[in-house]
């Protein structure tokens, strides 16, 4: 089959982290395949932004934004997102800032 393990987790080609972390700057050459190097919380997906997002109701927290408005269930548990929190604020699936 053409698919890949956790392809129907997001609709979108999650980025390696082969390529350039835009909030440290580590590189590839800089042995990029070990995350602890990176002194930054990054997010688990695209490993670019800076985590932190929830998703709700499993807890997991290691997502950015951009990420999490994009994925349906998580990637660490497969439990359905219903709704984000960000800070103090809890966003719901279907409403316009989701989308």
């Amino acid at each position: 089959s053409g698919l890949k393990f956790g392809s129907s987790l997001f609709f979108f080609n999650s980025r390696t982290m082969s390529e350039r972390c835009l909030t440290c700057g580590i590189t590839d050459k800089d042995n990029v395949s070990n995350p602890a190097e990176c002194d930054e919380e990054h997010c688990v997906v695209c490993f670019e932004a800076h985590s932190g997002t929830q998703l709700l109701p499993c807890g997991h927290d290691q997502f950015c934004v951009k990420c999490v408005k994009l994925l349906r269930t998580c990637p660490l548990c497969r439990q359905v997102v219903y709704s984000w929190k960000e800070g103090d604020t809890i966003y719901e699936i279907g409403v316009d800032v989701w989308i």
